[in-house]
């Protein structure tokens, strides 16, 4: 009887604990419309928006941070997006990092990261 009552505890203390976890670690978007923001994040997003038109824009908080996600097209036509927090500052998204990571390919960085020569070196006699 001990056993079964200890096992159901830890049991509920595991369900109640990842729970707990999950919505700390919960994220909340709403769509939002570009000139109901404060001027200062207006501002950083026009400047990186650049000639584009800003096709949406969504409040997201996570882990108690808001931030403010945008999407839009650049003066190309190309969808790009980028995030802005809540202080005005920009800051890249996750996939656009992403992406500027596969543009560097293998023959234009080494592992380190650090720029070849495009001159061909000769092994060393």
């Amino acid at each position: 009887m001990k056993r079964s009552i200890g096992a159901i505890t830890v049991a509920v203390g595991l369900a109640l604990g990842s729970s707990s976890a999950f919505a700390a670690g919960s994220s909340q978007t709403e769509k939002v419309k570009l000139e109901e923001l404060p001027q200062n994040i207006q501002t950083t997003i026009n400047q990186h928006v650049e000639g584009g038109k800003v096709k949406k824009v969504e409040r997201v908080t996570e882990s108690g941070q808001t931030f403010y996600e945008v999407s839009f097209k650049n003066s190309a036509g190309d969808k790009e997006s980028f995030r802005v927090d809540s202080n005005g500052q920009y800051q890249a998204s996750p996939q656009s990092e992403k992406q500027g990571m596969q543009r560097n390919s293998p023959s234009q960085t080494t592992p380190m990261g650090s720029q070849r020569s495009s001159q061909t070196e000769q092994p060393q006699r």
